[in-house]
């Protein structure tokens, strides 16, 4: 570790309610640790309800604290007992590999991790950003066995929203068991559920997003949602239920509600009481967002009748993680950056946020200015325009919901990623873990009909590519 320097600079939640730079010693790896250069660290809303006291994972007997938990970066020193059991992870992380950082370090050997359900491990590490320091640092030392090694050609801006932002909305989708058809529901087109709204249209489900800004609900049309209504408060809901039907498609006439699943990624309680109205018999109401003393009520005699299922979903699995680290690599899910931020305005990154000027998931660059191929706002147009592609329009906005001033033309700014565009309808992604960089990735536009995009279901719960059923 001679390279490495004693000292770090981090942000620190000194207060609630207010982030200073200081200086931190570096960590030390243990034995089993990796020391990971932080190259990038995703801003989530929760990351809010911490600087402001609102999570009980981060009591004021806490601080001072280091935020972040959507971290990404390099392996710079490993521990002599550093490894990763070949059960659990395909290669160990060599120094100057690229990983990303898991919500929660957990043993792999308890009850729950044997099961899969890892984020309730029972032997835990830690949470980064929560229970032990994050990402709002330049180091972070966390177990080796935790990593996920992430393929050369994936951008760090784009990796950094692997841990949260992407592998969250796969969870949402594995506990719904979306099935080709279904008609789906997603509240609140933010980082999260623009995601979901990817892997429901890839999935071969009919999409509707609610969302009361105009900018994300334009984008989440434009990533293949059927259409997308705004939920701003007043809306009637008959009148909102109705139009759900409209854009859902009825498979029969005497059924009055519109949708099999709903994904609230608001979490307000007023937002999921709201959804149990929409969803038809049998349908599920997924509850990912969440705000502490707020509460869902669900009518039990329409809920025993209609055997309507409401199902948490908390955070991800690492087995969530692998499966999203390929898919972003394979092109399958394109991570959506709204803005960044150098790692000394992560304080304006929050605040951005709060004030809903963020448009996809905000990054701060903790390691300097990062490559920002993949994001939505920095890809080229193909050679020649596809029936479904509106790549050369700018797909985004403003940062006030204002359409962005500068349309793609036939001379892409330096920073796009054009190379073998022209083929991103035709051929087949690369596979990942490879050293040969894939062609852009395509987005999904205009709901193309009936045509499911298959995704790599490899893990222990593998989905039928048919859309039959999940095991």
């Amino acid at each position: 570790m001679s390279d490495i320097p004693p000292m770090m600079s981090a942000m620190v939640l000194k207060e609630f309610g207010r982030l200073v730079p200081r200086e931190l010693p570096t960590p030390d790896p243990a034995a089993d640790e990796v020391l990971v250069r932080v190259e990038v660290c995703g801003v989530c809303r929760t990351d809010l309800k911490i600087l402001h006291g609102d999570h009980p994972d981060v009591p004021a007997a806490r601080l001072p604290h280091v935020l972040g938990h959507e971290i990404t970066g390099h392996v710079v020193a490993a521990g002599a007992a550093a490894e990763v059991p070949a059960e659990v992870r395909a290669e160990v992380p060599a120094a100057g590999g690229r990983v990303v950082v898991p919500l929660s370090l957990t043993c792999g050997e308890c009850a729950q991790c044997r099961r899969g359900a890892d984020q309730f491990c029972a032997a835990m590490r830690g949470r980064p950003g929560f229970t032990v320091a994050g990402g709002f640092a330049e180091y972070i030392a966390v177990p080796a066995r935790s990593v996920v090694p992430v393929p050369a050609h994936v951008p760090a801006a784009s990796a950094a929203l692997l841990p949260d932002c992407i592998s969250t909305a796969w969870h949402a989708m594995r506990r719904g068991r979306v099935v080709a058809g279904d008609r789906a529901v997603v509240l609140g087109a933010g980082g999260l559920g623009l995601h979901a709204v990817q892997f429901l249209v890839n999935a071969g489900a009919h999409v509707v997003a609610v969302e009361p800004d105009a900018a994300k609900r334009d984008l989440a049309v434009r990533l293949g949602a059927s259409g997308a209504l705004d939920s701003a408060a007043g809306t009637d809901d008959d009148v909102l239920r109705d139009d759900l039907r409209r854009l859902l498609g009825e498979r029969d006439e005497h059924e009055p509600s519109p949708a099999d699943i709903v994904l609230d990624f608001v979490g307000d309680g007023s937002s999921g009481t709201r959804a149990t109205g929409w969803l038809a018999p049998g349908g599920r109401l997924l509850l990912v967002g969440y705000q502490a003393g707020t509460e869902v009520r669900l009518e039990t005699v329409a809920a025993v009748s209609s055997e309507l299922q409401v199902i948490g979903c908390r955070a991800s699995t690492l087995a969530d993680l692998d499966e999203a680290t390929l898919m972003l690599a394979e092109g399958k899910v394109r991570a959506m950056i709204g803005r960044t931020y150098p790692f000394a305005a992560a304080s304006d990154a929050l605040a951005d946020l709060a004030a809903g000027d963020v448009l996809g998931r905000a990054i701060v660059e903790v390691g300097g200015p990062v490559d920002l191929r993949y994001g939505f706002g920095y890809y080229g147009p193909p050679a020649a325009a596809h029936p479904h592609d509106r790549t050369q329009e700018r797909c985004g906005a403003s940062r006030r919901g204002r359409p962005a001033t500068r349309a793609r033309t036939s001379s892409p700014p330096a920073r796009s990623n054009v190379a073998g565009a022209h083929k991103r309808h035709h051929a087949p992604p690369q596979r990942a873990r490879t050293s040969r960089r894939p062609t852009p990735p395509g987005v999904m536009v205009d709901n193309q009909p009936a045509v499911a995009v298959p995704l790599p279901w490899k893990s222990t719960r593998p989905f039928d590519p048919a859309g039959r059923s999940w095991s």
